[in-house]
Formats: C-alpha cells, sequence, structure tokens
C-alpha cells in the first residue's frame, strides 16, 4: 500500500516569508526555499511558485498556486521524483467521522494515483487508490493510514486486476469482515468471512440485497460528492492558472514548467480527456490531471473496446481514441445510408436501456416501422415484441449507462419520475418529470398497468418510470387524449397518465434471455442524480416507413 512524499509539504506549509513585499523574484523566505511570485504586505505569499534549490541547482521540488496568510492554499504539488498532487486546503471539518484539512489528487512517479479527503498528508475517509500493476486493480471507500500503508477502513469496495471483479463490504486494516458481495459483470453472489475463513458463493436473500444497495450507494452518493469537490478544485486553480503563468513570466521564473516531458505529459491526457468527451465518455473539463473520472471513462473505453492492454501507454492511448471517433463516424455515415431512398420520418418515442445494448421501448412506437434509428443515426434492431402488453425490446450501440429495474411492489404514493422526448419535432431534446403513483391499476382496472400523475405527451411513450432510488418501476404507455374525453363528458381530465408495470418488463426480458439488474430499495437518490442517470440511459426512437 502506497504513502506519499510529506517532507516538502510540510515544510512548505510552514514557511512564513519575512520583507516580502509586491512582486517578487526568486526570493529566499526561508533556507534553500525561494518564492517568485506576489507578497501582500504582510510579507506573506499570495500567488506564485516556492521552489527547492541549494545555491544554483533545482532540485525539482516545488509548489505553484494561490496562498492564504501565508499558507498553500490550491495550486499543484511537483515532486523532483515526478509525482505530483493537485491541491485544495480547506478548515478541519469531519466527513463520515474522521477528520480531513484537504482535498486533492496525488500521482506517484509510476502513475499509481490516489484522490480523496486527506488530513495533512494523508488519506483519511472517502477515497479512491488506482494501481498500475499488482493483484488489486482498485480500491474505492473510506480509506486511512494503517500498518505504514493506506488500506480501507469502512465501507468500500475492492476490484481485482485479473478478471475485473468486485467487492463490497466493510473493511478493517484492509480485510474484509462479515459478509462480502462479488459482482462480476451483472452477476452477484454473497460470501462469508469469518475468521480469516471464506465460504460460499451464496444467493443475495433480501437484507442482503438491501446491504449491497446500502454499500453500492454509500460509495456512488460519496465518489458524486467528490467529484464535486475535485471540479471546485480545478476550476479555482483554472481561474488562478493564467494570471499565475502571466505573473512569473513577467518576474522572468522559468521554472513554472521545469520538466518538459512532465508538461508534455500532461497535455498529453488534456489531449485524451477531449477525445473520452467526444465520444461521450464523461471525464469533466479537460485539465491534464488524470483524476478519478478520467481513470473511470479510460476504464470504461478499454472495457466497451475489449482492450485488454494493462501498460497501454498515453500516447497509443490517444491513438485508439483518434481510431474509434474515425470509427463513430464511418459508423454513423454507414448507417445512415442504409436508410432506403425515399424512407420518410414518421414519428418518433422513448426508449431507455436495460444493459449494454438492450433498449426498453413501447411496441405501438415500432409497429409500423421499417427503420429505426436513435438521435445520432444508428441503426436500432428489433430482438423483441409483446403485442398484448405493448413491449418491445430493440438492440442499438453498446453503451456502459443503462438503469436498473426494480424489485420492490409499487405502491401509491410512491413519488416517481418520467423521462424521455416528448413532442421531440419541437422540443428537440430530453425532458424530465415528476409525480407520484396515484392508482395500481389501468383503464377497466388493468392490473398490467398503473396510474401516475408526472405529466406525458406525444413522444414520452416508452420512456421509463422512475422511482426515488433510481430504478424502473414501470414503462410509459399512453395518456387519456383530452378531445375524446372532454366531447364524452364534457371536461378535460387531469393526471390520467399511464404506465406498464415493471414486472411485465422484468418477465418479457427473462422470456428472451435479456440481461438486466434488479435492485431493492435503498438509499434515496437526489432528483438531479435521478435525471442525469436517466438522460445518460435514455434513447430517442425515431420511425421510418
Amino acid at each position: 500500500m502506497r504513502v506519499i512524499l510529506i517532507a516538502f509539504a510540510l515544510l512548505s506549509n510552514s514557511l512564513i516569508a519575512q520583507d516580502c513585499n509586491g512582486a517578487v523574484n526568486n526570493f529566499e523566505i526561508y533556507e534553500d526555499w525561494f518564492f517568485t511570485g506576489i507578497c501582500n504586505n504582510q510579507g506573506q505569499r499570495e500567488i506564485g511558485e516556492t521552489l527547492y534549490k541549494t545555491g544554483d541547482e533545482n532540485h525539482g521540488d516545488r509548489q505553484v498556486g494561490t496562498y492564504e496568510n501565508g499558507v498553500f492554499k490550491v495550486g499543484v504539488y511537483y515532486w523532483s521524483s515526478g509525482a505530483i498532487k493537485l491541491y485544495r486546503n480547506v478548515e478541519e471539518t469531519y466527513r463520515n467521522s474522521l477528520p480531513y484539512d484537504n482535498i486533492g489528487t496525488y500521482i506517484w512517479d509510476d502513475d499509481d494515483q490516489a484522490w480523496g479527503y486527506w488530513l495533512s498528508n494523508n488519506l483519511n475517509g472517502f477515497g479512491q487508490i488506482e494501481y498500475q500493476s499488482g493483484d488489486i486493480k482498485r480500491e474505492v471507500g473510506v480509506i486511512t493510514l494503517s500498518d505504514g500503508g493506506y488500506r480501507l477502513n469502512g465501507y468500500g469496495l475492492r476490484v481485482m486486476a485479473e478478471d475485473d471483479g468486485h467487492w463490497y463490504g466493510f473493511w478493517k486494516d484492509g480485510g474484509a469482515i462479515g459478509d462480502v458481495y462479488y459482482q462480476l459483470g451483472d452477476k452477484v453472489d454473497k460470501y462469508s468471512r469469518i475468521s480469516g475463513n471464506t465460504t460460499g458463493p451464496f444467493k443475495l436473500n433480501s437484507a442482503d440485497w438491501d446491504r449491497y444497495n446500502l454499500i453500492f450507494e454509500f460509495i456512488d452518493k460519496e465518489r458524486d460528492q467528490f467529484n464535486k469537490e475535485h471540479a471546485k478544485t480545478v476550476e479555482i486553480n483554472e481561474n488562478h492558472d493564467q494570471t499565475l503563468n502571466f505573473r512569473l513570466a513577467a518576474l522572468g521564473s522559468n521554472q513554472a514548467n521545469p520538466d518538459p516531458n512532465r508538461s508534455s505529459s500532461i497535455e498529453t491526457i488534456a489531449s485524451i480527456q477531449e477525445l473520452l468527451n467526444e465520444l461521450n465518455y464523461s471525464t469533466g473539463t479537460p485539465d491534464g490531471i488524470l483524476g478519478p473520472r478520467t481513470q473511470a471513462a479510460i476504464t470504461a473505453f478499454k472495457f466497451e473496446n475489449d482492450i485488454d492492454a494493462e501498460n497501454l501507454s498515453n500516447a497509443d492511448l490517444l491513438i485508439l481514441l483518434q481510431l474509434a471517433i474515425r470509427s463513430e463516424v464511418n459508423q454513423s455515415i454507414e448507417s445512415a445510408s442504409e436508410v432506403k431512398i425515399g424512407s420518410k420520418l414518421v414519428g418518433s418515442g422513448s426508449g431507455f436501456y436495460i444493459s449494454r445494448n438492450a433498449i426498453v421501448t413501447n411496441f405501438h412506437v415500432i409497429a409500423e416501422c421499417n427503420y429505426l434509428e436513435d438521435s445520432n443515426s444508428n441503426r436500432l434492431e428489433i430482438l423483441a415484441e409483446d403485442r398484448v402488453n405493448d413491449l418491445a425490446l430493440l438492440s442499438g450501440p453498446t453503451t456502459r449507462n443503462y438503469l436498473n429495474l426494480s424489485l420492490d411492489k409499487i405502491e401509491v404514493g410512491d413519488q416517481v419520475y418520467t423521462a424521455g422526448f416528448p413532442y421531440n419535432d419541437v422540443i428537440d431534446g430530453f425532458n424530465f418529470t415528476d409525480g407520484s403513483v396515484s392508482s395500481l391499476f389501468g383503464l377497466n382496472r388493468n392490473t398490467s398497468e398503473f396510474q401516475i400523475t408526472a405529466p406525458i405527451q406525444p413522444g414520452n411513450s416508452g420512456g421509463p418510470i422512475i422511482n426515488e432510488n433510481g430504478s424502473v418501476i414501470g414503462v410509459v404507455v399512453y395518456r387519456l387524449d383530452d378531445s375524446t374525453i372532454a366531447d364524452q363528458t364534457g371536461t378535460l381530465p387531469q393526471n390520467m397518465n399511464y404506465g406498464i408495470k415493471g414486472y411485465i418488463l422484468k418477465n418479457f426480458a427473462d422470456l428472451y434471455n435479456i440481461e438486466y439488474v434488479a435492485k431493492k430499495k435503498s438509499a434515496t437518490m437526489s432528483a438531479r442524480s435521478i435525471a442525469r442517470n436517466a438522460e445518460s440511459s435514455s434513447v430517442l426512437v425515431k420511425c421510418y416507413e
């Protein structure tokens, strides 16, 4: 388990500049420590670079960024070994009952990396460590310094390098305690660890699913929160970066990037991030830092394209990404050219992924279509139809984003959300609404359907109905026609919207051996998170005749 270099960070944070006022160049603020930048009228550093050197020899240890009361606040540490750390100092506080005083990402000279919440120079709370070699590929969860190294101590996940298997559980000093859950692909098994002995596999019961989902949601929630903190760190650093480099250049400093190879590496990673974003893998703002979102995007790209190379260089990865973009463009062109001459777009509906390439929609959305495609002109093929229950399964481009199906019963009053592409010829975009379950029956007390208050419109058909845990409980199917009801009753209907129950969808998928992930209720997700997941998993289904 890794530990980080600490001498430079500890010493530099304790420095107090004397007689440093205004713009200074190569100003010695402590023995062998030199500052180039701007100091305030209290003699304290504000923005600039602190460099360690003896005489004319530059040892390479330095920090570049902004200071508050003379203490390094936001920026990047560089060590002579080649290691770097993107860093943001915060007032000491607690998260998950553990104290932390800075948030950052640390990259070792061999490209192993750690990100998370730190106390001084050690991980102390939720974080993630990525290993480039060895049996363990990744560890995510509550991580602390234990017995000379970083180890899982609390809820966490360990990913194995050999088979990409995921172990979820509660950990102490790097060892799992009690029941642990092993996920390989979409399959989850339980193992029990007692007195160092492991037994299993066992099937998960309802209590096991609750605990598994609890751990899964904890990791997902904490990772989402850290990504926001990381984005804030990057944004603050970027806001200061241009001003800092300008001032350093004006002061005659040539130390902003003393290692051209490291600078080139940062530029390469930024290019990788740009290409991943173009391929719809989310890395956030291209910043040249191999942070958790970028690492996850690279892993997803390799997984989806069956790239097994463990020691793939950044330069080779950049080439593969360029080829992938070219292939995607060519496929779109070829797919579009397959539409028969004279084909006419006659309508559209919604759909959503329940696995890497299986899409759910309504049968009535695709019933009269000779050709189907998504919003990116990718052809969609019909896998199966259920005309009685108005369902259809389509195959589409492989994706890493899909929705889980709920294992829980629907209850009147449950909070629900709908997602899809209503009035696409007018709105031309994704739409997300909320409401509740108002009845457990459809028209004429149809037990395979249920009623919701969430607004739906033409084009919503085939979209998901999602509960507050982010899982699918049904499929949007229809709403009562306003003019017909008005003619018959003299009143306009309100909130008369209906969906197909989730168990009907699960039975349909099972009949055709379509894989999916089913989950019981767990921690409630925010509406924003549910919307984000729904949008990335939803598909516009375009119908041509």
